[in-house]
């Protein structure tokens, strides 16, 4: 447990893992839960991959998981909506698929509602429908928006609407909206991921299937990794000893949740969150959140800005490198930042097949220290920077499995006076088979990315696309929500069969 500016509501939210569950999940079949790494207490699938939780909500005694989960196979792909039901957050019964991918769209991430007033327009008399929010994500063009689905029958069978998309701008990635009712203001609000922008949008509608923009938040936080799987919802004080009328009037605080691809404090992926205030509007930052620090990069030797039209003295190998320094970028890659000015040594040429080396010019250590902009492959030995003095590997550096480019540095006080050389080393034909490197530094002080502390809600490497459920009772007086037990790092890899992932245990 972190404790960060005093605000007392954090500790209370951040939860180690307090646990609902005692007893093993509902069994497929008793076979089943004697196969080898087969989780006794975690919700997992009969069969193939599952990844995040959906649509998450309770309704008539029973609490709705849904989740990211393809038919076919165990791997991810074809994704659709898989769905389970349990009354007591223990004992689950797996139901038939609830949402196919079909007609070219897939189904991903979103939430659920109880439309108690029958606003949509799905419901009957007396039966208010169950509505899913969820992004469409096209296979035949880069776009995604957000569609809905309904349910008069307890989530049992589902009808997708047919004015699908309710909500599209024209961008091939924003996904995952998180819908609820806001009492205060009368209405639907949704929370979406803008996720290269680093952003959540927040829409309000009076039926959820118009939309109006309200607002965003961020860039904030943790930006290392895209945003994902957003959710917001308040979280009251928990009342002092003295039940004091100060503490018991205090006003609840919003939580604002942003799951993120990468650059969690364990590696890989993760979810942070923040806390604040929500008129109906706009999010506002608790002014208690931990501020940021500038970008330090101290005067200095510059051994390599790639800012020429050749590589200035390089010797390249191999067809990774080109003729000249990549302009951000290369052609279906994910978007490269970080890097400075115009251009950058980017490996991905042709995609992650691309092999070879680029070798400096000698050079004499005359610094204390030597920094450098790195990004792409974490693969030691094949997807590296190194200094080599008198032909031996001194220092290696690789990149953390993210396109973006963040400041590293080596002490190299005990190498003064040494000449060296630096090699840059893509050996790697699979997944992240490619290095970004820019602005190599010798200063007698490490350079320092500018830091926007974050809150992180688990500290450890298998907790994301956590959200929680819509509509428990207000007597119940909890917020329950679950995360995927995985990590993007290396979730096609885990040697299960004949299903792949785990959820959380869920958590109040």
């Amino acid at each position: 447990m972190r404790k960060f500016g005093g605000l007392m509501i954090w500790p209370v939210f951040v939860l180690v893992g307090s646990l609902v569950a005692t007893l093993p999940a509902g069994r497929p079949g008793e076979s089943s839960y004697r196969e080898p790494w087969r989780p006794q207490f975690h919700f997992t699938p009969q069969r193939n991959w599952m990844n995040d939780p959906n649509g998450l909500v309770f309704f008539a005694g029973e609490y709705h998981l849904f989740y990211q989960y393809n038919p076919f196979g165990d791997r991810w792909g074809h994704m659709s909506w898989g769905h389970a039901v349990s009354r007591d957050l223990v004992h689950w019964e797996h139901r038939p698929v609830a949402l196919y991918e079909e007609n070219q769209v897939m189904v991903f991430s979103g939430s659920a509602v109880v439309d108690w007033q029958n606003t949509s327009g799905f419901g009957r008399p007396g039966q208010p429908p169950l509505v899913a929010i969820y992004t469409g994500h096209a296979t035949d063009r880069p776009r995604q928006n957000q569609h809905l689905a309904f349910s008069t029958d307890r989530g049992r069978t589902w009808t997708k609407y047919a004015g699908n998309p309710v909500l599209d701008i024209g961008e091939t990635d924003f996904r995952d909206p998180k819908v609820f009712w806001h009492a205060p203001t009368r209405r639907w609000v949704m929370v979406v991921a803008w996720p290269l922008q680093r952003k959540v949008r927040f829409y309000a509608s009076p039926n959820l299937r118009d939309w109006t923009h309200l607002s965003d938040f961020g860039p904030a936080g943790s930006t290392a990794g895209i945003w994902e799987c957003p959710d917001l919802f308040p979280l009251a004080f928990a009342r002092a000893a003295s039940r004091s009328p100060q503490a018991t009037a205090r006003r609840p605080k919003w939580v604002l949740i942003v799951n993120v691809g990468s650059g969690a404090p364990a590696g890989g992926s993760g979810c942070q969150y923040f806390v604040g205030d929500f008129d109906g509007q706009r999010f506002t930052l608790d002014p208690g959140y931990p501020l940021p620090e500038p970008e330090l990069v101290p005067d200095g030797r510059v051994l390599a800005d790639f800012e020429g039209g050749d590589y200035a003295g390089w010797e390249a190998t191999g067809d990774a490198f080109g003729p000249a320094p990549a302009r951000g970028t290369l052609p279906d890659q994910q978007p490269v930042d970080g890097f400075r000015g115009h251009g950058l040594v980017n490996t991905y040429r042709g995609g992650d097949a691309a092999r070879g080396t680029l070798t400096s010019p000698e050079f004499v250590i005359d610094r204390d220290y030597l920094s450098f902009l790195i990004g792409g492959g974490r693969h030691p030995g094949q997807t590296c920077l190194n200094l080599r003095v008198d032909g031996r590997v001194v220092r290696t550096a690789t990149g953390d499995n993210a396109e973006r480019l963040g400041w590293k540095s080596w002490d190299v006080r005990e190498l003064r006076g040494r000449p060296a050389r630096l090699e840059i080393v893509d050996d790697h034909t699979g997944g992240w088979g490619h290095l970004n490197v820019d602005h190599i530094l010798l200063a007698d002080a490490p350079a320092r990315a500018a830091t926007q502390p974050a809150l992180w809600a688990d500290w450890g490497r298998d907790f994301y696309a956590a959200v929680s459920w819509n509509d428990l009772p207000p007597r119940d007086g909890r917020r329950v929500w679950i995360g995927w037990m995985s990590n993007w790092e290396y979730d096609q890899d885990v040697p299960t069969t004949p299903w792949r992932s785990a959820m959380s245990v869920p958590r109040e």
